[in-house]
């Protein structure tokens, strides 16, 4: 997989999307429903290419419409001869990907992680710090610059709520 300006293109988009929605659909001071998201933390050490070395799925409890098991998300770093992290969806519906990195890669090349660093609980992490990509189904996927040696932590609600990124901790409304 490239990455290609479209990809880059699509995820500034979503997050604006993402991000105006949110904003006028923020539980902060509406009363609305919240639920965790699901969330998907990942590590590479070592040296180690493809899958992470370690990898934790804590899945949504409740939600509204469908979601996407975590396992349905597969994420590799440096193989299939990109430098860097790659994202597949093999669900059926798309997956708003929220992203930060706990360790790894603060000085990437464009398109990659810098600047998005996750907070000591990464469900503390704000907007500012999530990098947001709409991932549709299929082998395309998505790919991002990072080293080998990297940790990060994804989440992601359902097909009809989104990420609340003006709350803390992150919750899907």
């Amino acid at each position: 997989m490239n990455i290609s300006a479209r990809h880059a293109f699509v995820a500034l988009i979503g997050s604006v999307f993402v991000f105006a929605l949110t904003g006028c659909f923020s539980s902060s001071g509406g009363g609305g429903v919240v639920y965790d998201p699901t969330w998907i933390n990942a590590s590479w050490s070592g040296g180690a290419k493809g899958d992470p070395t370690d990898r934790t799925d804590i899945e949504a409890e409740n939600w509204k419409g469908d979601i996407c098991p975590a396992s349905s998300l597969a994420i590799t770093n440096h193989s299939g001869g990109f430098a860097g992290l790659c994202f597949v969806n093999n669900c059926t519906i798309m997956m708003n990907l929220n992203i930060c990195r706990t360790k790894g890669t603060p000085a990437q090349p464009d398109l990659g992680l810098q600047n998005y660093e996750c907070a000591t609980d990464p469900l503390e992490t704000p907007s500012s710090r999530l990098y947001i990509v709409p991932l549709n189904p299929g082998a395309d996927g998505f790919c991002i610059n990072a080293t080998e040696d990297i940790s990060i932590n994804v989440f992601y609600c359902s097909d009809e709520q989104m990420l609340d990124l003006l709350s803390s901790p992150l919750s899907c409304i």
